[in-house]
């Protein structure tokens, strides 16, 4: 035995005698080595700051870019916490229906799971404002009725099936209307529907997109569309025929992009967001919306943007406005055609993406009017007014003073 070794447990049993008094000074030796590794862990939590957490709700497909943008935030700043949660449209419009008493991440989550942050097109943007379910953002800006922070500008196109176009002899997309109806008219049957119209409420673009983009591609036009102007009307002739022909999908409001996807339609009008949606499930391409016959001008869009806001319910705004900041600083929105979620990945270099943005620079382009007070009301006497339309009981010219008269009731 190691004769050192040896001398010190001959002194410790000298101290402590063999069996229970070793057994005494080992679990003594135990007790302080606990004790020390304690403090130590309470003086390192007591150093290190308590970190705040924020929800960030985005729409499911949303999610790319500002996952890598918070994580560089949180570098940044690391005193806070960024949690991602991918929501449906729907739990987005709840959190911002009624985000005093459903968001929050403090405890306060309610059915569509809470949020301190929050991803919102214009259409929720305006809800979210009316609905009390924002928070102003003016204490932080200084900028009077600011109530969130533009991330990107979108544009609607027309998508179109490239193998169902071949199967009925065509090989390119319509370049105007006329080229238009002939295409749903070869495309329709076989359980297959050359177009898409929507007019659900649950779709809150859908008048945007369906029927004002159409009239912009006529020709540009006003900020708000021109009811009950010649736009107006050719418009709406064109889509009842289109009706009456039955060249239009069953009403399918927000499934329309699967229906596309699973080859059901042949052409529908969509956001250039919905390109990152639609890649690897269907051979597809996209156009400008085709104007009348005889239209020689630019192509006409209206850009709609994304937002991101705090939340009425937000339990740290300031925590929340610092991210905000960051992300207008790193996402300037102006004339930005970028769907989020595709900044530096394949997708958004791809042929699609990049023709997105040469459409984008060739055409003339109008800001979309849904940030006017009455929107929805225009919106809702469009929906109510077409329908006899589409049954073939009044013609365009009819049903655009019909919506003329409405707005001017509503």
């Amino acid at each position: 035995m190691n004769s050192k070794f040896s001398t010190w447990l001959d002194a410790v049993r000298t101290a402590f005698g063999t069996g229970r008094g070793l057994d005494r000074l080992l679990c003594a030796a135990a007790l302080v080595v606990a004790a020390l590794m304690t403090a130590r862990l309470i003086l390192h939590k007591a150093a290190e700051p308590e970190k705040t957490s924020l929800v960030f709700a985005v729409e499911e497909e949303e999610d790319g870019v500002l996952s890598s943008l918070a994580a560089e935030f949180e570098k940044l700043n690391p005193e806070i916490r960024l949690r991602l949660e991918k929501k449906s449209r729907g739990e987005l419009g709840a959190l911002v229906l009624d985000a005093p008493e459903m968001s929050g991440a403090a405890g306060k989550a309610g059915p569509a799971g809470g949020a301190d942050l929050v991803v919102l097109d214009d259409w929720l943007l305006r809800d979210g404002i009316s609905g009390g379910g924002l928070a102003p953002l003016s204490p932080y800006s200084g900028a009077e009725d600011h109530w969130a922070v533009p991330l990107v500008s979108l544009m609607d196109v027309l998508f179109y099936n490239i193998d169902i176009l071949k199967a009925a002899s065509l090989d390119r997309p319509p370049g105007n209307r006329a080229e238009f109806l002939a295409a749903a008219r070869a495309a329709t049957g076989n359980g297959i529907y050359g177009a898409a119209l929507s007019l659900s409420p649950g779709d809150p673009r859908s008048v945007f997109r369906d029927v004002f983009s159409w009239m912009w591609a006529a020709g540009g036009g006003p900020l708000t569309p021109d009811f009950p102007g010649r736009a107006a009307a050719g418009t709406l002739d064109f889509l009842g025929q289109l009706a009456r022909e039955g060249c239009l999908a069953p009403e399918s409001g927000t499934e329309r992009l699967e229906e596309f996807a699973g080859g059901k339609i042949a052409m529908m009008t969509g956001s250039v967001k919905d390109i990152a949606f639609l890649e690897g499930k269907v051979n597809f391409g996209i156009t400008a919306i085709p104007p009348p016959a005889g239209y020689t001008g630019k192509p006409v869009f209206a850009l709609y943007g994304l937002y991101a806001g705090i939340t009425a319910g937000c339990a740290h705004p300031g925590e929340a406005w610092s991210f905000l900041s960051f992300l207008a600083e790193r996402m300037p929105s102006a004339g930005l055609i970028r769907p989020i979620g595709e900044s530096g990945t394949e997708t958004d270099t791809g042929p699609l993406a990049v023709k997105a943005r040469d459409m984008y620079e060739a055409a003339e382009i109008i800001y979309g009017y849904t940030r006017l007070e009455r929107g929805a009301e225009l919106e809702d006497a469009v929906r109510r007014e077409i329908i006899p339309l589409l049954e073939g009981k009044r013609n365009g010219a009819a049903t655009a003073e019909a919506i003329a008269d409405q707005w001017k009731r509503e």
